[in-house]
């Protein structure tokens, strides 16, 4: 079976095998992405080339469950459960596994957390034929440099021989992650840079982390917001939604600048590291996918006017009527907004800039960049 997938207008495809039997035959490794809203668990398939590094990667197996692991009950049973159904549909063989949690536990406290990876550790000791590696929470940082390695492995850039590397934006529901390569490091604190050799190249990236960014937190703390929702939508407290995203994302972009300070942190060391392309990931990408008025590559300002139109300013209940399957239509005109804000207010982008995002489903997810770190 093959999967395809078009990204930055290119279509991408790999095999994809129907057994274990390919790990066999090549390396094989599970990863595992522990959410704000749910876990995945994904299996990856490669080789290694003359200087032990790895190629040809592809995803043989993913699955999915709800909600994160972070939202249960700190309980051995409930945390078996939630265990067996992740793995429900993997075969115990001998392959090493990475439990890795992003923005959903990192807003647990250290001895919550701790809590957690026991119960998992107490898991896996009772299924030997999965070697566990690593249970962690890992960073922001961390998080986002995978999400660059995994998008621009999809695009060929790493290995080309004077690449273009595309800048990442990885919009989770707990944290949003901007990272993209650095020729000029002057003045950019070093918490921000990660550097490394890959490829026979030395890469520098400047990957930063907002927590509390994510579309999930954005849209609790705005959800009383009218201008940010539907025209009649009916507000969590009081009063109805009377959309205007042009308002909404001036609320939206005091929020983040003052709060968060996106501004003053991400603008003066993109101005002398331009990107010339951008791929989203994450929620946001496929929250994207539902909005029928976007093509795989959009302008920022063609996202709001969009969003106003057709999401925010229509009546709620005619909306409910036209897209009866969409279960995020709700906050749909806050989406469009919220990204505006951050991309151009924020990150200091042109409002004409475009923007690539590809389905929740095909996309390349940060897992796969685990595996050219791991290897």
């Amino acid at each position: 079976m093959q999967r395809c997938w078009i990204l930055l207008g290119i279509l991408w495809c790999h095999q994809v095998m129907a057994s274990y039997d390919v790990c066999t035959l090549h390396q094989c490794v599970d990863v595992v992405d522990v959410g704000s809203t749910g876990s995945r668990l994904h299996t990856y398939v490669y080789d290694l080339d003359q200087n032990n590094q790895p190629v040809n990667i592809f995803e043989h197996y993913v699955h999915r469950v709800s909600p994160g692991l972070a939202t249960l009950t700190l309980d051995q049973n409930i945390i078996n459960s939630y265990m067996d159904d992740l793995f429900a549909g993997s075969s115990e063989i001998s392959i090493p596994v990475y439990v890795y949690a992003t923005a959903g536990m990192r807003l647990r406290s250290g001895d919550e957390q701790a809590g957690y990876y026991k119960a998992l550790r107490s898991w896996f000791a009772a299924h030997p034929g999965l070697e566990l590696k690593d249970a962690r929470t890992i960073s922001g940082t961390l998080e986002g440099v995978f999400a660059w390695l995994a998008v621009n492995e999809t695009l060929g850039t790493l290995r080309a021989e004077n690449p273009s590397y595309a800048g990442v934006m990885d919009v989770g529901g707990a944290s949003t992650q901007v990272v993209f390569a650095l020729k000029n490091l002057q003045d950019i604190p070093r918490k921000d840079v990660v550097e490394f050799d890959l490829y026979g190249k030395h890469i520098a990236l400047f990957s930063h982390s907002f927590l509390g960014l994510g579309i999930r937190e954005v849209s609790h703390r705005f959800q009383n917001q009218a201008v940010c929702f539907p025209t009649g939508y009916p507000l969590p407290e009081f009063g109805m939604g009377q959309g205007n995203a042009d308002t909404c994302q001036e609320t939206v972009s005091n929020e983040l600048n003052a709060t968060y300070d996106v501004q003053k942190i991400v603008q003066p060391v993109l101005l002398v590291n331009p990107s010339d392309s951008w791929v989203v990931l994450g929620a946001v990408s496929g929250m994207l996918q539902t909005f029928p008025f976007l093509n795989n590559e959009f302008s920022l300002r063609e996202l709001l006017e969009s969003s106003n139109n057709l999401r925010c300013n229509p009546i709620w209940t005619d909306l409910q009527g036209q897209y009866p399957e969409d279960k995020d239509l709700y906050s749909s005109c806050l989406l469009g907004a919220y990204y505006y804000a951050l991309t151009v207010n924020g990150y200091g982008f042109n409002p004409k800039q475009k923007i690539h995002y590809s389905s929740s489903i095909q996309q390349s997810d940060w897992t796969l960049g685990t595996v050219l770190r791991l290897a």
